[in-house]
């Protein structure tokens, strides 16, 4: 078994809020914005560069 190595980042305790509420932001807007766009037009092709580009 392999030893991988652990990647940690090191910040300040302040600031693990705010980071976390950053990519919690993120995560939802991409979730909403998929489930809207499979509403608007299905899974085509090109999808997810439509998603991106949304």
């Amino acid at each position: 078994m392999a030893n991988f190595p652990i990647i940690r980042i090191r910040t300040r305790r302040k600031y693990y809020r705010l980071i976390f509420t950053g990519l919690m932001a993120m995560m939802m807007s991409l979730i909403i914005s998929t489930a809207l766009l499979l509403v608007k037009v299905g899974l085509v092709d090109g999808f997810f560069g439509e998603l991106l580009h949304s």
